[in-house]
């Protein structure tokens, strides 16, 4: 049986947290500069993490319910 560990809600803050701060910050820095092929590598990197965040909160709460 599935227990709920600990740290999985750290792990969900700091995927949707980074996410947001690479968006915020890093790729309109980037993007401000001139930086087009790492701007696009920020903008993806920071959705890719705010989506890997919302997988892992959906999963746990999924987990939780169903045990």
């Amino acid at each position: 049986m599935l227990q709920n560990v600990g740290y999985v809600n750290f792990i969900i803050l700091t995927f949707i947290g980074s996410g947001y701060l690479i968006l915020r910050f890093d790729g309109r820095k980037q993007a401000k500069d001139k930086l087009q092929k790492e701007h696009k590598i920020a903008h993806v990197l920071g959705w890719v993490n705010i989506g890997l965040g919302s997988l892992t909160l959906v999963i746990n709460i999924v987990t939780a319910i169903v045990t």
